[in-house]
């Protein structure tokens, strides 16, 4: 089973990825790529010279081919990933390059569930103008290649009513049994 944990910056995205994998007896990923190219600084030296380019497009498909990679790797585990595509297409998507994401949306595994987190974590102020377009942007992803997902509203959660949330959405979508032993 894949769950992904999306939205913007500051909305307790790794927190509760994290603690959602271990919730689940499953593998926290936040960074695909590092995987392959062995280890989280090889990853960051690359990733930072690619986010230093002005074109999308080579960012589009650097961070695409990070999600074709982990799909397969993806089929066979309980896997959390803070972010996963909608983040690439949010972030880089243009019309120019949008044929480029649908051809990788045809090609990916879907998660079982995305939650979408909105909102400012539990110590910010309301969420900012930027945040609100942001998570209008993710809903357009999400909506277009038919993702199945919930947005959560973080502002003021602490990490473990986040987690609770998100083990009921999963039960009531069947993904976990009711009897389960996930707290």
């Amino acid at each position: 089973m894949h769950i992904a944990v999306e939205g913007p910056d500051s909305t307790g995205k790794a927190a509760a990825a994290r603690q959602l994998a271990q919730a689940l007896d499953g593998l926290y990923i936040d960074k695909p790529l590092q995987y392959l190219l062995g280890g989280r600084s090889r990853y960051t030296q690359l990733a930072e010279k690619l986010n230093a380019q002005p074109s999308k497009d080579l960012r589009a498909w650097f961070y695409g081919f990070s999600n074709l990679y982990f799909s397969d790797y993806l089929a066979e585990r309980t896997v959390v990933t803070d972010r996963y595509f909608p983040s690439n297409w949010v972030s880089n998507c243009t019309r120019d390059n949008l044929p480029a994401f649908d051809a990788l949306a045809a090609e990916i595994r879907r998660p079982e569930h995305t939650f979408l987190l909105s909102g400012s974590g539990p110590d910010a102020d309301t969420p900012s103008q930027t945040d609100a377009q942001l998570e209008t942007l993710y809903r357009q992803c999400l909506d277009r290649y038919g993702f199945p997902y919930t947005v959560l509203e973080t502002t003021r959660l602490q990490p473990a009513e986040v987690l609770t949330e998100m083990l009921f959405v999963l039960r009531e979508q069947g993904l976990l049994s009711g009897g389960s032993t996930v707290p």
